[in-house]
């Protein structure tokens, strides 16, 4: 009579011993619960699904460096940008700030949003945003969703 073979429940090594009290790859006890046969392998198609569910292996890092460097560039901009209409501009200072705020919203959108091109909506909105129509194109392209390529 051949004896069957027993197999960690955790991770599907063979037990050298008909009852080991640990198991010898991962150190899992085993307390009767070992198992005939071991799992199926981790790529084989359990359920039968006609089309494998694909994961993407690398998702784009939530902060990377340029993403500090803009917002550090973000937060001068309107550090001085206070400092200014604090100064100069006493009867139309709540204006002016709200101006300065909706200026600086395209590229905040862009960082928020995680877009690819972040970097290239802040020079828009830096160079042409004191135009309204360079404002309005750094805006949709902030608020535009990212190609697949």
């Amino acid at each position: 009579m051949a004896s069957s073979a027993k197999f960690c429940s955790q991770c599907a090594s063979p037990l050298p011993e008909p009852n080991p009290p640990f198991c010898s790859q991962c150190g899992a006890a085993v307390t009767g619960q070992a198992i005939e046969s071991p799992p199926p392998p981790a790529d084989v198609n359990v359920t039968n699904d006609p089309l494998p569910v694909t994961v993407n292996p690398s998702p784009r890092p939530r902060f990377d460096p340029t993403t500090a460097v803009i917002g550090a560039l973000i937060g001068a901009y309107l550090l001085i940008g206070f400092m200014i209409v604090y100064e100069f501009f006493d009867a139309l200072r709540t204006l002016f700030n709200i101006l300065l705020v909706l200026n600086v919203l395209p590229p905040i959108i862009g960082l928020i949003r995680n877009k690819h091109n972040k970097l290239a909506i802040f020079l828009i909105n830096l160079l042409l945003g004191w135009t309204f129509i360079g404002w309005v194109i750094a805006l949709v392209w902030a608020c535009s969703g990212d190609r697949d390529d």
